[in-house]
């Protein structure tokens, strides 16, 4: 007589509700990856603004506060340095756009109100990741003038 060999309907059933729930416990989990991704890339941004705005005022004052008119890059608007125009040289690479201006893919919303007036003082403004304003981060922008 000849033996048949294979899985019976009862363990085919409790494989595939153990991958079942699998799934549903591994499936949220990667779906909010794309959110902690969006939360670490601003607070690289964020990192990046404030340690080049820091070197810059070191630069700055390394120079006998000569460099330019205010140092290697201008920090002294006395309306508002958190602003895309003021930020982006200090950090080559990252696409900004201010508040109020449409963002795009892979672009970061700089917002905030900071006046600078006094070389040394510390403005802080807020970098948000392109579709998802909930994840602000803060960066700390040392003024040369």
């Amino acid at each position: 007589m000849k033996q048949n060999a294979g899985f019976t309907l009862i363990e085919l059933v409790v494989v595939i509700v153990l991958l079942g729930i699998l799934a549903a416990v591994a499936v949220p989990k990667m779906v909010d990856m794309s959110s902690d991704a969006r939360v670490a890339s601003a607070q690289a941004v964020a990192g990046a603004i404030t340690s080049s705005s820091g070197t810059n005022y070191a630069t700055y004052v390394a120079k006998g506060n000569t460099t330019g008119a205010n140092g290697p890059y201008a920090v002294a608007d006395t309306t508002n340095v958190c602003t895309a125009a003021i930020l982006s040289p200090l950090v080559s690479g990252v696409s900004m756009v201010t508040t109020g201006t449409t963002a795009t893919t892979g672009q970061y919303t700089i917002s905030g109100t900071g006046v600078c007036g006094t070389a040394g003082k510390t403005v802080s403004c807020l970098v948000a990741p392109f579709g998802a304003l909930t994840s602000t981060q803060t960066a700390t922008v040392t003024c040369t003038g």
